[in-house]
């Protein structure tokens, strides 16, 4: 059990941050917004939890913080021309879909509640990862090719 413990530090102290800075300066609009909007998301829930009831049952601040990410995410899914923010809101959506065992029963084991809850954002890492990878791809490709001297923009949003 402490291994998966381990990993999950590692996550969300180094891998976490890491990959924002790397969406914020080489990935395009979708990117840095996902990027800013998890982060903020991130350091909501961690004061939500600290004021919260710690896990004991629903932890209802943590759940209002997930479910205005989640609302975040389907706005720029809707608005981007990227296909990764729908992988992003649907690893949202299964994260969000894990609070409700504890919210229909109280009693819940809180270590069961624990453990579903921070395993969804690995997939929402992965997702951003994949969009900015691509995003910073393309504009390499672009800049390298003749269409950066033709006046012809990016296909990405920069």
């Amino acid at each position: 059990m402490q291994i998966f413990l381990f990993i999950g530090l590692v996550v969300y102290v180094i891998v976490f941050p890491a990959l924002c800075v790397f969406a914020w300066f080489r990935g395009g609009v979708t990117e840095r917004r996902v990027a800013t909007a998890y982060m903020i998301a991130a350091i909501a829930s961690i004061f939500a939890d600290l004021f919260g009831n710690h896990w004991r049952g629903p932890n209802w601040g943590v759940i209002i913080v997930d479910i205005v990410f989640l609302v975040v995410l389907i706005v720029i899914a809707r608005q981007s021309t990227r296909f990764w923010p729908l992988w992003a809101a649907a690893s949202q959506l299964a994260g969000c879909l894990a609070h409700f065992p504890a919210i229909m029963n109280p009693a819940f084991p809180k270590e069961l509640y624990v453990s579903t809850q921070p395993y969804w954002a690995v997939p929402l890492l992965v997702s951003l990862m994949i969009g900015s990878i691509s995003a910073h791809r393309q504009r390499r490709i672009w800049e390298k090719s003749d269409r950066a001297t033709s006046g012809i923009g990016p296909r990405i949003p920069i």
